[in-house]
């Protein structure tokens, strides 16, 4: 699997090993019930649950990195509608020249925000 998720499971084992041995020392200290030295083996069957959980987390936090994508098309949209007003008040005569060359920097800016979009939406609801 995957760096993270070797990593979660090699620190829940090691967890739930601390718990079993503390929880053996605690009802052989005090003489617990049965009920209460299973603790730690309830608490090891929800290791899963909190690896998914985990994963979740970090595929909504890439997702949010990948989202930062769009501001950064949104600038450049700007940058491009800047540029076009520059132009042609310097030389109006060129003016359509220029909108024409903006709308093709548009596109490109549009097309970058489009494919952060989709990698956002990759990494949520397909990894």
């Amino acid at each position: 699997g995957s760096p993270l998720r070797q990593q979660l499971n090699s620190l829940t084992m090691l967890r739930n090993t601390v718990a079993r041995r503390v929880g053996a020392s605690l009802a052989r200290a005090q003489k617990v019930s049965p009920a209460v030295q299973t603790l730690p083996l309830i608490r090891a069957a929800s290791t899963s649950y909190e690896i998914s959980l985990a994963v979740t987390g970090a595929n909504h936090i890439g997702a949010g990195g990948a989202a930062s994508g769009i501001a950064t098309a949104a600038n450049g949209i700007g940058l491009c509608w800047l540029g076009l007003q520059t132009a042609t008040a310097r030389q109006p005569a060129l003016a359509d020249q220029f909108f024409a060359w903006a709308m093709i920097g548009f596109a490109f800016c549009e097309a970058t925000g489009l494919l952060a979009f989709v990698v956002a939406m990759i990494l949520i609801f397909a990894v």
